[in-house]
């Protein structure tokens, strides 16, 4: 998680870093460098949040405790219901905005290209040819 976490920030300024010399659209490193990176963050929290759960109960895992002892008299079970329909709410608020602002996106499409970039118009698509038989010695 930490990893990651430093990998994602060694993303980001260099990210920074060619914005602000203006090279960003067109350094084809960086920007495969970003969509491998992409799912990072999802990993990250996975990996943290199993590094905490796995810390969390080692006894009971090992058999040192049993599980109905490892149980907190403060919590009940309707609060623990709450909690997580409250954190499932919550995550399908996000995921709704997320595809809400991912369809918008979408439909306006990319932004132009800034003046004098070397992308400014898309180049012509490569003429589909036939291909030739090959022949085969007998």
């Amino acid at each position: 998680m930490v990893g990651l976490g430093t990998l994602m920030l060694l993303v980001m300024a260099v990210g920074v870093f060619l914005w602000w010399r203006g090279k960003i659209e067109i350094s084809r490193r960086w920007l495969w460098t970003a969509v491998i990176a992409t799912p990072a963050p999802l990993l990250a929290v996975q990996l943290g949040w199993a590094t905490a759960e796995i810390g969390r109960q080692p006894w009971i895992v090992y058999g040192v405790m049993r599980t109905a002892d490892g149980i907190s008299p403060i919590v009940s079970a309707p609060e623990i219901l709450v909690s997580l329909i409250g954190f499932g709410l919550v995550y399908l608020a996000l995921g709704l905005l997320w595809l809400f602002l991912l369809r918008r996106t979408l439909i306006i499409g990319p932004d132009q290209p800034p003046e004098g970039s070397p992308i400014e118009e898309p180049p012509e698509p490569m003429p589909v040819t036939q291909p030739k038989p090959v022949e085969v010695a007998s």
